[in-house]
């Protein structure tokens, strides 16, 4: 057997010209715009790309995988605790509890905080911290080896943010949340969505400098275009760098993927399974570091949470996606699709800052913002050229997506 290096000198080159012409022959009349659409984010969607047309954007994560996350409302701790130990039972190792504490003896009773990932979302973060630092004391747990956050659950003053920043200074814990998941829902494309989340970002920076890098997480949005979502989660870390650069600060943001519900059914619930699926898998393959999928009747029942955990077990003990660091290397398309949604959520970006930055928008460029991208979303839906199984086709009752000016809803 021949041990000689193997090489393509036999192969010609072929420039995208000829491409393109090959394209058009086997058209057979028709033109190469017959079969190019635009997406919601004004993207052109083409059967062919230009690669010496594109940069190529490598995927700047450094590890490996992603958290299985399991996001829990705090209403009562004790049921907060039950759904906890189940979902860590069924395999989630990082949990988020959303909502203020009254005793985090009862909610975190038998939970191995020094183990997982933990993140609390509150309006008291502060008042929780000081309580967590004598919780870990009491239980001999080294405080500043935590993995996860404590960030407060709206936006926080400068204040605020300043005190807790010096508070976790010296640990590990992160404690501020983007949380551009919101935007989805109020109407925004991932043009728009990742725009705004950088202008936080860029504000928080410009006011706290070193102290905020390394303490930031960034919630993203995992919707129902799989190619768009995977890129942007690499768009999200190539942009969060270029503007730590312009501070002279070099640090990896952290990003938790939630699934989307706007496109989910209420009817036919078991359909939502599948989407979940392929918006996670995008989120996975794009690259997160953690990932959230919502249970898929939208139920607090704990069946329903283990059956949505369970498509992330599937994803990496199936499809062993967890063990590849950069999956979409290579794919022409999706770096295409890198390139312009960069180009777009930069030009976001410059308006916001040319506005005076995201503190000193205006609402009412915000809001022409969210319903232009939003009245785009609902012409693609309405008019079937964007179609979604089990809620426009495939339905006895075809509904229509409305937006009313601060959110989606179906009718």
């Amino acid at each position: 057997m021949s041990t000689s290096k193997l090489t393509f000198t036999d192969f010609q080159n072929t420039s995208f010209q000829a491409w393109e012409e090959k394209i058009i022959k086997d058209l057979k009349g028709k033109s190469i715009d017959d079969i190019t659409s635009i997406n919601w984010e004004g993207i052109k969607v083409t059967p062919h790309i230009d690669k010496e047309a594109i940069t190529n954007y490598a995927s700047l994560k450094t590890s490996e995988g992603w958290l299985i996350n399991r996001t829990i409302t705090v209403t009562s701790d004790t049921e907060a605790n039950k759904l906890a130990l189940k979902a860590l039972e069924n395999g989630a190792n990082s949990i988020t509890f959303i909502g203020d504490v009254t005793s985090l003896e009862v909610l975190l009773e038998g939970i191995l905080i020094d183990i997982i990932t933990i993140h609390f979302r509150t309006n008291g973060a502060l008042s929780l911290t000081s309580e967590l630092k004598n919780y870990c004391l009491n239980k001999n747990i080294d405080f500043k080896t935590l993995s996860g956050s404590i960030t407060y659950l709206s936006e926080p003053t400068v204040e605020d943010l300043d005190l807790l920043v010096n508070e976790l200074n010296e640990t590990k814990l992160k404690c501020l949340w983007i949380d551009s998941n919101q935007w989805l829902n109020k109407g925004a494309n991932s043009t728009l969505q990742i725009g705004l989340g950088l202008a936080q970002v860029n504000e928080y920076l410009g006011r706290f400098g070193s102290k905020i890098a390394s303490k930031i997480i960034f919630e993203v949005s995992l919707g129902h275009d799989y190619f768009v979502e995977t890129a942007k989660i690499n768009t999200l870390r190539h942009m969060a760098s270029s503007i730590f650069s312009e501070y002279d600060l070099v640090s990896e943001i952290a990003i938790i993927g939630t699934v989307s519900q706007l496109f989910w059914s209420d009817e036919d619930v078991e359909n939502n399974l599948l989407r979940g699926s392929i918006s996670a898998m995008a989120g996975a393959i794009g690259g997160v570091d953690e990932l959230t999928i919502p249970s898929f009747d939208q139920s607090d029942s704990i069946n329903s949470f283990r059956l949505s955990d369970n498509i992330q077990h599937m994803l990496k003990e199936e499809s062993n996606i967890h063990w590849i660091s950069n999956a979409p290397e290579g794919s022409y398309y999706l770096n295409y699709l890198t390139n312009e949604i960069i180009d777009k959520s930069w030009s976001f970006f410059q308006k916001i800052e040319a506005l005076g930055g995201y503190s000193k928008l205006p609402s009412t460029n915000l809001s022409s913002w969210l319903k232009n991208s939003a009245d785009a979303l609902c012409q693609l839906v309405n008019s079937d050229q964007l179609k979604v199984i089990g809620i426009t086709v495939y339905n006895d009752s075809k509904r229509q997506l409305n937006y009313n000016g601060e959110k989606f809803n179906w009718r």
